[in-house]
Parts: C-alpha cells; sequence; structure tokens
C-alpha cells in the first residue's frame, strides 16, 4: 500500500524529483484562507502481473521446458487533483504536469525513457519499524501524455476559493517490482567461510559483489582464481590483470547477479572518471558458469550465504589478505 500522506514523486526531463503530493493531511480549505495551489495524489493504482508461459505444456519431445514462469507487464494508474490559486496558476500546474510526462526525455534517452517514481510502502514488517514504512521506487516511464481538460467551471470560479481539475496519469514499469530505495551492504571476508545476510523483501534481490584491492594494500598482481559461492551456487573467475591501483587505473572486478554479467571497471585516478567493460571472459566456462539468486528469507526459510575464495591460480594456495569484497542487494517486492 502506497502511502498518501507522504510525497509521491516522478523525475523530471533532468533527473529532479516533481512532487506529485504536495497537498497532504489535514490541509483544507478553510473561509477565509488561502486558496490550494499544488497536487493532491486521489488514488494510486498498481496494476495486476500477469503469468507469462505459465499454462504452456512442457515440450518433452525436444528436451525442452517451457513451462517456466514469467512475470509480465504491470501499469500503474494515478488519479491526480490540480489546484490553482488563480487560473493561470492552475493551467501553469496542468502544463508542468504534462512537461513531466513526455516519453523520451533526453537525460533517458540510453535507458528508454525508464526513471523512477517514487513513495512509501506502509507496512507493520517488524524489519522497519523504526519508520513504519519503506521507501519504495518502480522503474517506469509515461504511457501517455495525459488529457487535459479547460472546462467552464474553471473560468466561472472564484479567485478567492481558487480552482481545480483532474488528471489520470498511467505509466509503465519496466519491471514489475518496486524497489527499495536505499541498498544493503555488507564486506565479506575472503576466507572461504560462511557469511549471512538477510532478504526481508518479497521477491530476489539484485545483487552485485565488488572485489577490489584492500586500500592499504599495493596493486595486486598475482593471477588468482576467485571461487564466490552464493547459496551453496558456485561461480569461478579467472583473473590475470591487476586488480588495485597501477600506471594511474584503479581497476576492480563487479559481479551483477541480476544481469548475470561480470564487469572491468577501471577509475581513472586524475580525472576519476571510470569506465566498465563486460568482461564475461573472466568466468571459468568449466565450472559451469553460474549465477546465483539472492532469494527472500521467506522462501529460504533462513539467511541467505556467501563465502569467498581466492587462490593463487598457479600453486592453489589460498589468499586471505591484499583483497576486499562488497556485497549490496536491493530489496524487491511485488
Amino acid at each position: 500500500m502506497i502511502d498518501l500522506n507522504s510525497a509521491v514523486t516522478f523525475e523530471n526531463g533532468v533527473g529532479i524529483d516533481f512532487d506529485l503530493n504536495t497537498i497532504i493531511g489535514s490541509q483544507v480549505l478553510t473561509g477565509g484562507g488561502v486558496p490550494l495551489s499544488g497536487y493532491s495524489v486521489g488514488a494510486v493504482s498498481v496494476g495486476s502481473v500477469m503469468p507469462i508461459g505459465y499454462e504452456d505444456p512442457k515440450a518433452t519431445t525436444d528436451g525442452l521446458d517451457t513451462a517456466e514462469v514469467y512475470a509480465g507487464r504491470r501499469i500503474i494508474s494515478i488519479q491526480l487533483d490540480i489546484y490553482g490559486s488563480s487560473r493561470a496558476d492552475l493551467f501553469k500546474k496542468m502544463q508542468d504536469v504534462t512537461n513531466l510526462m513526455r516519453f523520451m526525455p533526453k537525460r533517458y534517452e540510453l535507458s528508454d525513457g525508464f526513471r523512477k517514481l517514487k513513495g512509501r510502502l506502509l507496512t507493520t514488517d517488524a524489519n522497519y519499524q523504526a519508520d513504519d514504512d519503506i521507501p519504495v521506487y518502480f522503474y517506469a516511464r509515461p504511457m501517455q501524455i495525459p488529457q487535459a481538460d479547460s472546462v467552464m467551471s474553471q473560468f466561472t470560479g472564484s479567485d478567492a476559493l481558487g480552482y481545480s481539475t483532474k488528471m489520470i496519469l498511467r505509466f509503465l514499469c519496466k519491471y514489475p517490482f518496486k524497489y527499495h530505495q536505499f541498498v544493503n551492504e555488507i564486506n565479506v571476508p575472503i576466507t572461504n567461510t560462511n557469511t549471512s545476510f538477510n532478504n526481508h523483501g518479497g521477491s530476489y534481490a539484485d545483487t552485485e559483489l565488488l572485489i577490489e584491492a584492500n586500500a592499504t594494500s599495493a596493486a595486486r598482481t598475482t593471477d588468482v582464481t576467485v571461487t564466490i559461492t552464493l547459496n551453496d551456487v558456485p561461480l569461478v573467475l579467472n583473473i590475470t590483470e591487476t586488480i588495485g591501483t597501477a600506471s594511474g587505473i584503479e581497476r576492480s572486478i563487479l559481479v551483477d547477479y541480476k544481469d548475470q554479467i561480470v564487469y572491468k571497471r577501471e577509475k581513472d585516478t586524475t580525472t576519476l572518471v571510470t569506465t566498465a567493460s563486460i568482461a564475461q571472459n573472466l568466468i571459468n566456462i568449466n565450472s559451469g558458469a553460474l549465477f546465483a539468486v539472492t532469494q527472500p528469507d521467506a522462501d529460504l526459510g533462513a539467511a541467505n550465504v556467501i563465502k569467498i575464495r581466492i587462490q593463487n591460480t598457479s600453486t592453489l594456495a589460498d589468499i586471505t589478505t591484499g583483497y576486499s569484497a562488497t556485497l549490496s542487494w536491493r530489496e524487491a517486492w511485488f
């Protein structure tokens, strides 16, 4: 449930959150008061998600299984009440919303117009009792430029009381999830020992692992084999390049479990510009090339577990110092 007594925002063309819910709580127009000017979300409808492949039969003849279940698209509708202290103020606010709902601002061309639609999720989950709610966002883009009506009541109203109208905003979600606005992060020892961590979300979490040289250590030039075991699923990397800072480049390795990609990250220590290139060649193909899933604790019945082992590729001797590993994960809910 999205809290309608808190801000509901959508990123505008320059990446700034535009608040669609500036008039909240007990704000009311009383006799002799100042006319309202702003926005009030009357309703948020988070659409249902239909399964894809759920009813397909298994293709047993050729050995392929088509009975995998995938979540379909999700639509979000927002009923927006717009208030103006004058007709000009009302129409300006209507145009501002229309501008907000452009399909493809230049800043978001590379992301196909998707940007964050934010709100707060009301909850009684004891894991979030500090605030009684969870700041979340949908990754969404406008489905339509909204209809904007000029009706006679907007012209025959009173400047003393103000003016108002309604708009319906519709969004398409890139993913069917609502994501926690903040990322959880822990340091994982490289001693091949289990480290537990919790995914309190209602779905699998987007997880990344960053491997780098310790800030206090020199660059690591030894060829190493890194075995990352997440929930009993191993991923083996053969790293043959310097990890750490050498020749003005700070190099690290990032494993993106969501997109199943290994990246080589390089930061220029002079310009501080960081670039990332896909480095799937680092995966030991004989290891099975497996990417695990960070399950919700409710599905596991326990915490998630990760362990990391780093070995000298030539001697297979364990390396337990000089490197650091940082695990981050973002919780999500349907």
